[in-house]
């Protein structure tokens, strides 16, 4: 793994190691300091590693999509609710936003060819505006990953969307 992936996860393992402490001491509980190794080894820590290493070109034993939905949740689910996030606006131009973005993308271009839709099929399928489809992004109904500054959907989202707007 390059030094920059590395620094990246190490940071953001930190960061959750001590949101973690913190919401444990609010409520009374106690948690150990953990070694930078062991949060390597958590969960987030394998899933970090191997959204990193796809992004490097290794295949990995890990659901990619899962492991990006689970970091996801992780850092900017709802604690209160049991499913759901949302990601902030231009995520993708941070450094965690831009190592998922680059996993995905890998992942649907590589893995899933023709698999991905544009914003002009996105409001020509849903006969919407382009800023019904933002709002929709915004309020994360709909996840889109960048390439080359353009907003791209993964069709099983766009399927998964379509069903639930029919639906209400």
């Amino acid at each position: 793994m390059t030094p920059k992936h590395q620094q990246l996860i190490d940071k953001l393992l930190s960061l959750a190691a001590r949101r973690t402490h913190e919401l444990l001491t609010g409520i009374g509980g106690q948690l150990p300091d953990a070694r930078l190794e062991e949060l390597r080894a958590s969960p987030l820590g394998q899933r970090l590693t191997n959204l990193a290493m796809y992004v490097e070109g290794y295949s990995v034993p890990d659901d990619i999509r899962g492991a990006a939905l689970f970091v996801g949740r992780y850092f900017f689910g709802d604690p209160l609710q049991s499913k759901g996030f949302r990601f902030p606006e231009k995520f993708h131009a941070t450094e965690l936003g831009a190592l998922i973005n680059d996993a995905l993308v890998r992942f649907y271009t590589e893995e899933r060819p023709g698999q991905l839709l544009t914003m002009a099929d996105m409001r020509a399928r849903f006969e919407v505006t382009r800023q019904t489809v933002h709002q929709w992004i915004k309020a994360g109904q709909i996840f889109p990953v960048s390439i080359n500054h353009t907003s791209r959907f993964y069709i099983k989202d766009v399927e998964r969307l379509q069903v639930i707007r029919e639906e209400a």
